[in-house]
């Protein structure tokens, strides 16, 4: 589960849908107080915690890997690597 600060520009829908373009699901959404909850598969978690740090969504609570907050700080504010979405030929179908 991820908790990301209400006021920090993003909203659950657009983080939903940045993850989602990804192949990451997210579940459990829910706002308390001041912060957006949301969780993700567990064996999507570092993948998911990369990609919003990289991105330049703020964080609260523990890191899922240590090493990602370094990763996000590695790259140009808002950067992220291209989405399987984005690419027409890795795009997966659905029957």
């Amino acid at each position: 589960t991820f908790r990301v600060p209400h006021n920090c520009g993003w909203t659950g829908t657009d983080i939903e849908r940045y993850l989602n373009k990804y192949g990451i699901i997210v579940w459990g959404r829910r706002v308390t107080g001041n912060y957006l909850h949301f969780s993700v598969k567990e064996r999507q978690a570092n993948w998911a915690e990369y990609l919003m740090l990289r991105r330049g969504i703020p964080l609260v609570g523990r890191t899922f890997n240590e090493l990602n907050p370094g990763y996000g700080l590695a790259h140009a504010p808002g950067d992220a690597p291209p989405a399987w979405a984005d690419n027409p030929s890795k795009r997966i179908r659905r029957r």
